[in-house]
């Protein structure tokens, strides 16, 4: 079913980094989730979901085209080519790792698995199109129309989300004029070149696909985490991330790969700072590394994590690669693609770290909105893995549990691998053998 042409969405030097990444360097520029539910969904219950996610947001469903110097979703869009469905699961990790080409397909597709009562929705999208936080608004808007529509209520129109007012020349070539953030970039790019923090002990930096590792931490498990964060004058987040960069300096210490203790993480920083901006999708992130030394303990270390990501803020350090980029979207796409991949660009830090946070369990939102006749029973979160990097860890918090998802790369880490650093990551979160449960890998 193709629709009428929508507005068009120009890509931001951003969004564009993530197609010229892809095809520069041949790594999976595309995150997604998969959910497995229990309830009576129909073929048409999904392909009005999509419409009503084009609606709302057209890119979704267009491709991309060039227009003068820079990149823009365009044309119609092809809901007819997102919706793929399959009855062998065997199936899902070739599909899953398909790289998506947004000149030729949608950027956002689902793949259904469908048995009698029970589902398994997958989604892939490209980095391009949207980053970790445009996911999870699209993901809440995907549940919220498909649990409506399992359980029979009636659903109004999409109102479609604008793209943001385009800025000026001006406004555009203002941040050369910048020293600071110059200053900030040349720091980073010597530290990159420097090789000041530990590289992770992989078996091979080479492109491939990715696997999943999670663990789910709830109850008893939650409550200790809370009462660490408390003792230690500090929040769970920042305990995750300096256990995440104690278990990577654990498994180079068991891995015999070298004594650097430095750490370092690639930190996503929110440029979503008024409501408007929250519906947008695009990549309205920006990334600050923040390293330490990975022998310290853990609440000394969560503390000197918040203290240094507090003080960037502060310098306004994570606004110096966005502004940086700007003047970039004047540039032909050829040169443009030439001048992004660097070191930088491929991973200068040890790992990515991200933290999602939820005011409510979407699990039990689902049900409350279908009626009781949808539930979630399980789900899983993946995440682009850089070149240098091998491996990422997403925190999901809701108000009643953390899930832990490691992706990584098959070429760099094997599944037994990624189940062991899992296994640091527990030790030391908690030192207790029952605060984190498994979940099957896949």
């Amino acid at each position: 079913m193709t629709g009428t042409k929508p507005i068009q969405h120009p890509l931001s030097p951003a969004d564009a980094f993530f197609v010229a990444y892809q095809q520069g360097s041949g790594i999976l520029m595309q995150l997604g989730f998969e959910l497995e539910l229990e309830g009576a969904i129909r073929r048409t219950d999904l392909e009005g979901m999509l419409l009503h996610l084009v609606g709302r947001w057209p890119q979704l469903g267009q491709k991309v085209r060039h227009q003068g110097l820079g990149l823009v979703w365009d044309g119609a869009c092809h809901v007819e080519e997102m919706l793929n469905v399959a009855s062998d699961e065997a199936l899902l990790k070739e599909w899953r790792n398909l790289p998506l080409d947004p000149f030729c397909e949608p950027p956002f597709q689902l793949l259904w698995f469908a048995n009698s009562q029970t589902h398994r929705l997958v989604v892939r999208a490209h980095h391009a199109v949207m980053d970790g936080e445009a996911m999870l608004t699209v993901y809440l808007e995907m549940m919220r129309f498909l649990s409506r529509s399992v359980g029979g209520q009636s659903l109004l129109p999409p109102v479609a989300v604008l793209p943001a007012k385009p800025m000026s020349a001006v406004e555009l070539l203002a941040p050369l004029c910048s020293s600071e953030a110059w200053d900030h970039l040349r720091r980073m790019s010597r530290q990159a070149k420097a090789n000041v923090s530990a590289r992770l002990a992989v078996r091979s930096y080479a492109p491939g696909p990715t696997a999943t590792c999670e663990r789910l931490l709830e109850g008893e498990g939650l409550k200790m985490l809370s009462e660490l964060a408390a003792i230690n004058r500090t929040q769970p987040l920042w305990l995750c991330a300096a256990a995440w960069m104690r278990s990577l300096n654990g498994w180079n210490r068991a891995s015999n790969k070298g004594s650097n203790p430095i750490i370092s993480l690639e930190f996503p920083v929110s440029l979503r700072r008024h409501k408007a901006s929250r519906e947008l999708l695009g990549n309205l992130v920006s990334p600050l590394i923040l390293s330490g030394d990975a022998t310290q303990c853990v609440g000394t270390l969560a503390n000197a994590l918040k203290r240094q990501f507090i003080g960037a803020i502060r310098q306004r350090q994570h606004l110096a690669l966005p502004q940086l980029m700007c003047p970039l979207r004047f540039l032909p796409w050829t040169l443009f693609r030439r001048l992004v991949m660097t070191p930088l660009a491929t991973g200068a830090a040890t790992s990515h770290f991200t933290w999602h946070e939820n005011e409510n369990d979407r699990s039990s939102n689902v049900s409350e909105w279908s009626h009781g006749r949808l539930q979630i029973t399980n789900r899983r979160i993946y995440t682009p893995v850089c070149l240098h990097m091998g491996t990422a860890l997403v925190v999901v918090s809701t108000n009643n549990s953390l899930l832990f998802s490691i992706t990584y790369r098959l070429s760099a880490l094997s599944a037994e691998d990624a189940d062991k650093l899992a296994d640091l990551l527990q030790a030391e979160l908690m030192r207790s053998p029952m605060a984190l449960t498994h979940q099957d890998a896949n």
